[in-house]
C-alpha cells in the first residue's frame, strides 16, 4: 500500500472530514491515474490528494468512472457534524512532549469526549499508549504493528484527528481566500491552507537554482521537502526507487547513506516550529 506523505495525508483526513454532501470521495486506479484524473476532473471532480490518487466527484458521475474501469473504491461523502468542543486547557499527561500540538494550534484545547465514530487508516496505533489506553470505545479493526520505520505516525496523528481549528486564527487564510474571491467554506480554507504550508517550505529552500544540496543551509528545506511534500521514504524498504524522479533518486541515496534517522527528525522538529513560528508572525500573509 502506498505511504503518503503525513503533511499530505493530514491534509486528505481534514478533506474528508469537512467536504460537503451529494458527492462520492474516489481512489482512482493505480493503474490508470492519469486517465482516471483526466476523468474525473471533466466530471466535475476535484482532486484531494494527489499522492493518493483521492477525488471528490459529483454521485451521478461515479457509475461512468467505475464503467472506465479507473475507480479502485468509492464511497458516499457526508458531511461530517461536530460537537463543539469546550476551549479548555489539556490535561493528557504527556502534552508537555508534543511539539506538534502547537504546531498545528491544538495545544490549548482538549481532545472532544464520545460523539461521533472516526476510523483511522494509517500505520499502527498504540493502543498501550496513554493517549488510547484509557480512552473508551477504541477498537482495533486489525492487527496493529508499531515497531517498523514510521509506524509512530498512526499513532502521532490519531492523537490528534479531531482538532480542527488549526487554519482558522491563520488571517492570511482570510486573506488570500479574499484575494481571489473563494468561499470561506472549510473545503476552500484547507486548500489554501496546504497552499501557505507548501510555500513555508518552500521558503526554507536556500537562493540558489540548485533543486537539491547537501550542504548545512539545506538542512531543514531537505527534511521537509522531499520527505512530507514529496514522500520518498529513506529508511523503509518499501521505497521503490524506480518511481522517483533523478533528483528524489539523489536525495533518498543521501538520506540514506548520510543522515541517521533520528538526525532527519530532530531537523524536522526544527522546521516545524519555524513554519510555526512564521505563520503566526503573518510572514506567510505576503506570499501569493
Amino acid at each position: 500500500m502506498h505511504v503518503a506523505p503525513r503533511l499530505l495525508i493530514a491534509f486528505a483526513l481534514f478533506f474528508v472530514a469537512v467536504a460537503p454532501a451529494r458527492a462520492d470521495l474516489v481512489e482512482l486506479n493505480w493503474a490508470h491515474a492519469h486517465r482516471g484524473a483526466q476523468l474525473a476532473r471533466a466530471a466535475g471532480g476535484t482532486e484531494l490528494a494527489h499522492e493518493l490518487r483521492i477525488w471528490r466527484v459529483p454521485s451521478y458521475a461515479v457509475t461512468d468512472l467505475r464503467r472506465a474501469g479507473v475507480v479502485r473504491v468509492s464511497e458516499p461523502d457526508r458531511l461530517f457534524q461536530t460537537l463543539a468542543a469546550a476551549q479548555l486547557q489539556a490535561t493528557d499527561p504527556l502534552v508537555p512532549l508534543q511539539w506538534w500540538r502547537a504546531a498545528i494550534g491544538s495545544d490549548q484545547v482538549e481532545s472532544p469526549g464520545a460523539g461521533k465514530p472516526v476510523t483511522v487508516v494509517d500505520s499502527g496505533v498504540d493502543l498501550t499508549h496513554p493517549e488510547f489506553a484509557t480512552r473508551p470505545n477504541t477498537t482495533a479493526l486489525n492487527a496493529q504493528t508499531t515497531t517498523e520505520v514510521d509506524e509512530d505516525h498512526g499513532t502521532e496523528v490519531s492523537s490528534v484527528i479531531d482538532f480542527r481549528g488549526a487554519n482558522n486564527d491563520l488571517p492570511v487564510i482570510a486573506t488570500r481566500l479574499a484575494d481571489r474571491r473563494a468561499a470561506d467554506a472549510p473545503l476552500e480554507r484547507a486548500t489554501e491552507l496546504k497552499s501557505v504550508l507548501e510555500e513555508c517550505i518552500a521558503r526554507l529552500k536556500p537562493n540558489t537554482d540548485d533543486e537539491f544540496g547537501t550542504s548545512e543551509e539545506w538542512r531543514y528545506y531537505n527534511a521537509l521537502y522531499f520527505y512530507y511534500v514529496r514522500g520518498i521514504r529513506p529508511y523503509s524498504v518499501r521505497t521503490n526507487r524506480a518511481d522517483l524522479d533523478p533528483v528524489c533518486r539523489r536525495a533518498l541515496s543521501w538520506f540514506a547513506d548520510q543522515v541517521p534517522q533520528r538526525t532527519l527528525h530532530n531537523g524536522q522538529t526544527t522546521a516545524a516550529r519555524i513554519i510555526a513560528r512564521e505563520l503566526r508572525s503573518g510572514i506567510g500573509e505576503s506570499v501569493h
